[in-house]
């Protein structure tokens, strides 16, 4: 998907995957038990169980 034909400057873009969809990207590993809140596309809070 060519996300800069489908948002403006403004827009926030996350994209959660269960592997890395490219390699020309850096990805953000998440261990077991690490959980994430979300909210318009920013991370609000996080943590572990």
């Amino acid at each position: 998907m060519d996300f800069q034909a489908e948002t403006s400057p403004n827009d926030v873009v996350t994209v959660l995957a269960t592997a890395p969809l490219t390699s020309n990207e850096a990805w953000t590993l998440m261990r077991s038990g690490e959980w994430r809140l979300w909210r318009r596309g920013e991370c609000i809070a996080d943590g572990s169980v």
